[in-house]
């Protein structure tokens, strides 16, 4: 493979206490922080076996290895980026119901595990030093939105428009979303290397009092 995830370091953004303290406008977007297992991929779906590597944080937030915990999710991904090379973060979520997180590690025999895939850090081999949040974005929505019958064990993660008001409406909806997390639209693969290029925001009642 070209090139080992297990030294790619997972986005830690720099937690701030209010959601005044969230920039907000055109150069931001907004992401939820779910619940489960942040994970990066490494995927080499050109040939006829699969091949995905998965690694991300156990339950004591220790760096492991998590291919055969969600080989499921794996295969999933394989099909969705079939005839491609990338490397990919995300969060593998359970629901408890529809539309809504559960709050517990993700269990990989869970019918309703599935990744929501927010970032792109390679693809197909190609140079990213260059590329925007945007253009990866759309590079991913590409990919992931242009098979119907793609997986539903794989999603592309929402991403909103910076606007503080959106904040008030998670607090007030819930659904087992644990934040908000607030990225440059300009900022560039990787996104985790400059913590002021990601802002997290912990969602509860205490935001707006």
């Amino acid at each position: 493979m070209y090139m080992g995830i297990h030294s790619v370091e997972l986005l830690v953004p720099k937690e701030v206490t209010s959601a005044e303290d969230m920039p907000a406008g055109r150069a931001w977007g907004y992401e939820l922080a779910y619940p489960g297992s942040q994970v990066v991929a490494e995927v080499d779906a050109t040939g006829d076996l699969p091949v995905v590597i998965m690694s991300g944080l156990d339950e004591q937030n220790v760096r492991t290895d998590q291919t055969y915990k969600y080989r499921g999710i794996g295969s999933a991904i394989y099909e969705v980026f079939k005839g491609h090379r990338a490397v990919i973060a995300g969060d593998v979520v359970t629901f408890v119901s529809p539309g809504h997180l559960s709050a517990a590690q993700p269990d990989p025999h869970d019918p309703t595990a599935c990744i929501m895939i927010s970032d792109l850090y390679s693809l197909d081999d190609a140079e990213f030093a260059g590329k925007t949040l945007t253009a990866r974005r759309k590079m991913l929505a590409a990919i992931i939105g242009s098979d119907s019958l793609k997986p539903d064990k794989v999603e592309l993660a929402p991403r909103f428009a910076a606007d503080r008001r959106i904040i008030r409406e998670l607090v007030t909806m819930g659904r087992g979303i644990r934040g908000v997390i607030a990225r440059r639209n300009a900022s560039l693969a990787p996104p985790q290397t400059d913590a002021d290029e990601a802002l997290f925001l912990k969602l509860n009642q205490d935001t707006w009092e």
